[in-house]
């Protein structure tokens, strides 16, 4: 069963992607890896009051529902043709209204008295969110949720109107002086903050941006693997005047929480700051699975005087490689003389993702299958059908030769899970006579 956010078409967030908003649309999609469904009844129930919040049957490919309380749910799903019938079951938390957000500049610079436009970009959907805006010059705004003409949260801040734009929001802004401000968005206590420069309409700071403007959304990040490397450009105007000549520029990377998009933790960025830093190598091994943000600031005397760009970067974690052999051959031969061939997978697999590993770290759910044939093609393909032997479940295990036929070659396959993509490895046995020191002889 695919629990999916509908109107962005991802799972959720967290560790298990377990995790939803009460603003959030949920897709309950059946799959089914050979044979056709034809209905599918789910039930949604709240855990801690044992309460039933949504039960239906449907037969179309997946149903859409919101949940619109915060809670614990687990999600059982029965699925079925005519002749069989599998049940699925998930656990869901449906917490705040909105995982994070991103403040942004949309108007390309600010000017006193004239009006300027942010961007407020929310991970995540927050039509239905009360925004608290302190704009860093004494005046406040609330905007309300869609629909609505006040904010409890802020309820002496001035109401401002909303466009209804359920990933982000257009904020108003307009200062009187030139200065540097910092503007501060807030949803409860999840807050976003952006520095802005106000300057004369003859001096004002490059207009910056990124090469690939979607990666500045926080919903829409760039997908790489953890083996990948990424180069992160940003693009200036040029348009500079005698106060901003000293600006220089610096990239900061940060993971992020995959929930909330908040900074947890710094990375080291090795660069040169200068006026023309506008272009970050990222290399692999300064990334790892989860969420990035590459931020570009303007610096003036060692001050932060200007947020430029943000990049967001969506790290998939690496399938684990899965061996039955050190340096990975599929295709071995073993003594006929042997009294126990040994096969041990999780002793030269490794999971990709955690640097310098040891064999089998972070590798769980170990399954071994067998097929057997005789040695011609044409012979039909059978199971093993060996007992369950001791150590299979771990991916290390002996298998003695009266469970074996000599003449037949064997096909194993291995497949182990690192909690969220499962690895496959072969390998082909061949007996023959003689001595072949491919396998341990115990």
């Amino acid at each position: 069963l695919n629990v999916l956010i509908d109107e962005l078409n991802i799972p959720g967030y967290g560790g298990e992607h377990e995790c939803f908003t009460t603003d959030d649309s949920i897709r309950f999609e059946p799959v089914s890896n050979g044979g056709a469904i034809n209905a599918t009844h789910l039930v949604i129930r709240e855990v801690n009051k044992g309460i039933t919040a949504f039960e239906h049957t449907y037969t179309s490919s997946s149903i859409v529902y919101k949940v619109a309380t915060e809670g614990k749910y687990e999600v059982t799903a029965n699925i079925s043709n005519t002749i069989n019938f599998y049940i699925a079951t998930k656990t869901i938390y449906v917490q705040g209204e909105v995982r994070g957000m991103r403040l942004s500049l949309q108007t390309p610079n600010l000017y006193p008295w004239k009006q300027g436009q942010v961007r407020l970009s929310f991970v995540g959907l927050a039509d239905r969110a009360c925004v608290c805006v302190d704009l860093g010059n004494g005046r406040r705004l609330a905007y309300p949720p869609v629909g609505d003409t006040k904010c409890r949260e802020c309820s002496d801040y001035p109401a401002a109107s909303r466009t209804l734009i359920r990933k982000s929001l257009i904020l108003s802004v307009v200062y009187e002086t030139q200065d540097v401000y910092t503007i501060t968005a807030s949803v409860g206590r999840t807050t976003a903050q952006l520095s802005v420069t106000v300057a004369s309409a003859n001096c004002y700071p490059p207009r910056i941006t990124l090469e690939s403007p979607s990666i500045s959304n926080p919903n829409t990040p760039v997908w790489i693997k953890a083996e990948d490397s990424l180069t992160v450009i940003a693009q200036s105007n040029g348009t500079v005047c005698p106060h901003f000549a000293p600006m220089v520029y610096k990239w900061e990377i940060f993971k992020l929480d995959y929930m909330t998009a908040e900074r947890v933790k710094r990375g080291n960025l090795p660069q040169i700051l200068s006026a023309s830093n506008l272009q970050a190598n990222i290399l692999h091994y300064m990334l790892e699975p989860g969420l990035f943000e590459a931020y570009l600031k303007g610096m003036m005397e060692g001050v932060e005087v200007y947020s430029a760009v943000s990049a967001f970067i969506a790290v998939a974690e690496l399938t684990p490689v899965i061996r039955f052999e050190e340096n990975g051959e599929e295709m071995i031969s073993v003594s006929k003389d042997i009294t126990a061939p040994c096969l041990s997978p999780a002793k030269y697999s490794f999971n990709p993702n955690i640097p310098s590993a040891e064999p089998g770290e972070g590798l769980e759910d170990w399954q071994v299958t067998c097929t057997r044939r005789a040695n011609n093609h044409d012979s039909a393909v059978t199971f093993c059908e060996l007992p369950s032997l001791h150590g299979m479940e771990l991916g290390d295990f002996c298998i003695d030769r009266s469970l074996l036929n000599f003449t037949n070659m064997y096909h194993f396959q291995a497949r182990a899970s690192n909690g969220q993509h499962i690895g496959v490895g072969k390998l082909q046995v061949t007996f023959v006579p003689g001595e072949v020191p491919s396998l341990q002889i115990a």
